[in-house]
């Protein structure tokens, strides 16, 4: 399902116009990148997304064999609900 089909859905299922979804959709896209930023952690509902900072390391290129440092860096980690992990357990 892509992003479309999903607000169509989404719109049709509410009695909402996809012009008024794709609103709403986007204005929730831009608070929890806003929050990211913040390093904020949201919670939102199915997914979890943090901050974390990864340590310096070192690594290989490949291509030359050379060793490279790697400096630390903040990355964003999605977590799954408890509902999504159990979703096809048996």
């Amino acid at each position: 399902m892509t992003k479309t089909e999903l607000l169509k859905e989404v719109g049709k299922r509410l009695g909402i116009s996809f012009v008024r979804m794709r609103e709403i959709y986007n204005t929730i896209e831009e608070v929890i990148l806003e929050e990211l930023k913040k390093e904020n952690e949201v919670n939102a509902g199915l997914v979890k997304y943090k901050v974390v900072e990864t340590k310096e390391r070192k690594a290989r290129n490949p291509k030359t064999g050379e060793t490279i440092v790697i400096p630390a860096s903040k990355k964003v980690k999605v977590v799954k609900s408890s509902t999504l992990k159990n979703l096809f357990k048996k």
